[in-house]
């Protein structure tokens, strides 16, 4: 077993471990099947689990599905494309993406760099503060750019293309086309305003991938949905976005 099997299975075992510990019954699907490896349990705030909680953020536990992707990016991770990397968590409600957390442990391609984006949003209710230095020109200047830019940005997959992908970015004309790994961080770059458009048109994409980053996108005025304008619906059964993404 390979150290990155080693990692992956290391932080799902202590990221699920502790949620069922807190909550038994709560419903986790993660990346890693059958994951019986110990982990470190942590100290719950039980002053904050006991503060009174908006009937209209109450719901059957039933209802709630947590998405669990220990390392997002794991090609990347193995090249050192290091920045690259997530560990993304979120949670569905009757199949719909509503809270995520995004954690990317390095800034930049070096594991001697510094933490980078971490990122926490319900939607309806806002996101964790971003250090302004993140955020990209096309957010920052989101207020003064006309209603359909002239000059947009694409990220895509870099492992990966067809010829249908190609012809795409040749007739929508982008002028700039960013191919990155990791379904999160490509998510991220809409998210941080450094790009405007991202398509992934093959497989390999499932629902641990798209869910906690789904929820932030929308949270900040997003969409995320197949290659034919649907949303996906988050069960315990369908994981796999076989449709392609378009954010």
């Amino acid at each position: 077993m390979d150290l990155l099997t080693n990692v992956d299975l290391a932080n799902q075992a202590f990221i699920v471990g502790n949620l069922l510990q807190t909550w038994p019954k709560l419903h986790v699907i993660g990346e890693e099947q059958n994951v019986t490896q110990k982990f470190d349990q942590i100290n719950v705030d039980c002053q904050t689990l006991k503060k009174e909680i908006p009937k209209a953020l109450m719901c059957p536990m039933d209802d709630i599905i947590v998405y669990v992707d220990p390392i997002d990016g794991t090609k990347e991770f193995t090249e050192g494309f290091y920045s690259q990397v997530l560990i993304l968590i979120g949670i569905a409600l009757k199949g719909r993406p509503i809270a995520g957390i995004m954690c990317q442990p390095w800034k930049e391609d070096s594991k001697d760099s510094e933490r980078g984006v971490f990122l926490w949003g319900l939607v309806g209710h806002g996101i964790s503060p971003i250090d302004p230095s993140q955020f990209g020109s096309k957010l920052l200047a989101l207020p003064n750019k006309p209603p359909f830019p002239q000059s947009l940005t694409l990220v895509v997959t870099k492992s990966r293309s067809t010829p249908e992908l190609e012809d795409y970015i040749k007739k929508h004309n982008f002028q700039n086309v960013l191919r990155v790994g990791g379904c999160g961080y490509k998510i991220l770059l809409l998210i941080l305003g450094k790009a405007d458009v991202y398509v992934q048109a093959t497989p390999g994409i499932f629902r641990w991938d798209t869910c906690g980053p789904e929820a932030i996108l929308r949270t900040v005025g997003g969409t995320l949905t197949n290659l034919s304008g649907i949303e996906y619906h988050y069960g315990k059964d369908s994981l796999g976005n076989s449709e392609g993404v378009l954010g």
